[in-house]
């Protein structure tokens, strides 16, 4: 009988032993100290202890004192530490179980929780109290049902939380980073701050004691106010690119970012994407297809999440592209070039423009922009021709638009002519005389400086060189009666003479025929012949005497005969009698604008020669 009790015995403790290594012995933390929990405890002979079960569980007591079978030893316990010691006896207490050299507690409730416990021999030997508590499994409580709290950036949070068990539980957090606030951590709350952003995220905490861990789980929200971290430096690029602007920005919630155009202070919804960098850190990107020139400037970047005040920044975007045209102006023109003044355009690209290009006809004339505007001549042209000239710049990156002008070089006048037969019918003079009104065709984009007239019959071939402004009538006079005559008339200008005009032929009137004609028509008789030849001989003396006048008083060059034809008008001087090539250089030299001082009708006194030349 005794041997099979020592068999239990050293089976119950084999199997306490397994259990203790199997459940393990677990540590009470650092608030309470020589402690444990669980199945198997060992009194010590040193120091008190304290063991923990759970309700309802069993708590097996050893010792390690050495005994034999010989030796009397004994469990005792009291109920409080000033109570009265008292051997187990488990007849008295049913909870308490002795099996050999070991100490059985089953179950551990409330009246065990409080005892205290300890082995002794009669050999002197005794352990410290060891004392029995009922324990509790680890629980914590956040305080909010959403677990999801709020805090400013730079400012402090507390958040309340209720952390229990027996024993008493460790409470840890687990942070985010390195980078984390500082923050106090009890068991009835936790506090942070002041917050920074790396604070926003989802935290754990976690309660634990020798029964177990239990886990709490919440979010810090940490709102920051919209920020721009950064934007695109100035962006370059070319017309027909896509170009694509950046803008970096900070904000928790998240911000509305909207780009805007400064030009047009237009709000840009199309083309615009945003991405998430992480948490309250976003990218948006400005994407314009097919830039323009339209579209160089600068974009705004605003970013608002309600916080505070919205958060701008700006940029600019340069293009390279076709610049304007070029401003070109005719400054200057001669019969055989034309001077362009060209200047830079308004929009130059993006890029300075380099140089121009003048294309006429199939000719193109490079020309250097070396400053705001150069002037060109282009040289040997055609006289008295239109040219079209077009002119483009180009900046290194292509041509610009065309910019085109038209000038017409000047030449060599040209002249028609005009009959006023009207008036030489109307007068009754025609036999030695004829008036022509001459028209300016071209005057070649310069002033007449004279013109010669070439007058030819059957007898004889007269070159009349004279000044005529513009537009205006001569009269030929010293013509023979009855006589055909062809006249033409060249115009001369800085540049030479220009062509000779339409022929213009005429005849002149027979005299004899004139005088019978008017005789029978107006029935005058001799006495009225007579009289009239009186007024008409007093006329010519009057007409004689001021010619002679008019060339002394003009100093004029030009001779006067009443036998060789020459011209008379409002404002002509005449040369008879001489041809162009013996007196051009004279007259040119001598008087080459020269116009009379007499403004006086000249054609009265044109007639009466005629009339005198008739009576004689």
């Amino acid at each position: 009988m005794t041997l099979l009790l020592e068999m239990l015995q050293v089976l119950i403790v084999f199997l306490s032993f397994c259990g203790r290594r199997i459940k393990g012995q677990f540590d009470c933390g650092n608030l309470l100290s020589n402690c444990t929990c669980g199945y198997v405890h060992t009194v010590s002979e040193d120091h008190e202890t304290t063991f923990y079960q759970l309700r309802g569980l069993t708590v097996t007591l050893l010792h390690n004192a050495t005994v034999t079978p010989q030796t009397l030893f004994a469990w005792q316990f009291r109920t409080s530490p000033s109570g009265q010691v008292t051997r187990v006896d488990p007849g008295v207490n049913p909870q308490l179980r002795l099996v050999g050299q070991v100490l059985t507690i089953n179950p551990v409730d409330e009246i065990v929780s409080g005892m205290q416990f300890r082995f002794v021999t009669l050999s002197s030997y005794e352990s410290k109290w060891a004392e029995a508590r009922l324990g509790t499994e680890p629980s914590i409580q956040l305080h909010g049902t959403r677990r999801l709290f709020n805090v400013t950036i730079s400012q402090s949070i507390d958040i309340g939380l209720n952390a229990g068990g027996v024993p008493l539980p460790t409470v840890y957090l687990k942070i985010r980073s390195e980078k984390s606030s500082k923050f106090v951590l009890q068991r009835r709350g936790l506090q942070f701050g002041p917050v920074n952003e790396s604070d926003d995220g989802s935290y754990s905490v976690k309660a634990s004691n020798c029964f177990g861990d239990v886990f709490q789980n919440f979010t810090l929200n940490v709102l920051i106010g919209s920020s721009i971290e950064s934007i695109s430096e100035e962006v370059r690029g070319r017309c027909g690119d896509t170009v694509t602007l950046v803008c970096i920005v900070l904000g928790n919630p998240q911000p509305t970012i909207t780009w805007v155009f400064t030009s047009s202070n237009a709000s840009l919804g199309r083309n615009v994407f945003t991405v998430s960098l992480g948490r309250s850190r976003y990218q948006s990107l400005l994407q314009l297809l097919h830039a323009e020139a339209s579209n160089r400037g600068a974009y705004k970047c605003i970013a608002d999440n309600g916080l505070g005040d919205a958060a701008t920044n700006t940029t600019r975007l340069s293009l390279l592209c076709q610049s304007d045209a070029p401003v070109v102006l005719v400054s200057g023109k001669a019969n055989d070039s034309v001077t362009l003044t060209i200047s830079q355009p308004s929009y130059t690209g993006g890029h300075p423009i380099a140089n121009f290009s003048v294309v006429y006809g199939d000719v193109t004339v490079p020309v250097s922009a070396s400053a705001d505007s150069v002037v060109i001549t282009i040289e040997n042209l055609m006289p008295n021709t239109f040219y079209r000239f077009d002119v483009t710049a180009h900046n290194g990156i292509e041509a610009s638009a065309v910019a085109s002008v038209s000038a017409k070089t000047a030449g060599i006048p040209s002249l028609v002519l005009v009959s006023s037969q009207s008036q030489f019918i109307s007068s009754g003079v025609g036999c030695h005389s004829v008036t022509i009104r001459v028209t300016l065709a071209d005057n070649g984009d310069t002033d007449f400086t004279h013109y010669k007239a070439t007058l030819t019959n059957a007898q004889e071939k007269t070159t009349i060189d004279f000044i005529l402004r513009n537009s205006s009538e001569i009269t030929l006079e010293g013509l023979s009666e009855n006589s055909a005559y062809a006249l033409h008339i060249r115009g001369r200008n800085k540049y030479g003479f220009g062509p000779e005009s339409d022929t213009y032929v005429f005849q002149t009137a027979d005299c004899g025929d004139q005088g019978d004609s008017e005789g029978l028509r107006t029935g005058v008789g001799v006495l009225a012949a007579v009289s009239s030849l009186a007024i008409l001989v007093a006329v010519y003396f009057g007409y004689h005497w001021r010619v002679v006048r008019l060339d002394k008083r003009s100093n004029a060059t030009a001779l006067r005969s009443r036998g060789k034809p020459h011209a008379t008008g409002s404002t002509c001087e005449t040369v008879v009698g001489t041809t162009l090539d013996q007196r051009q250089d004279e007259v040119l030299t001598a008087n080459p604008l020269y116009e009379p001082t007499v403004q006086s009708n000249p054609a009265h006194l044109v007639r009466a020669a005629s009339i005198e030349e008739e009576q004689r």
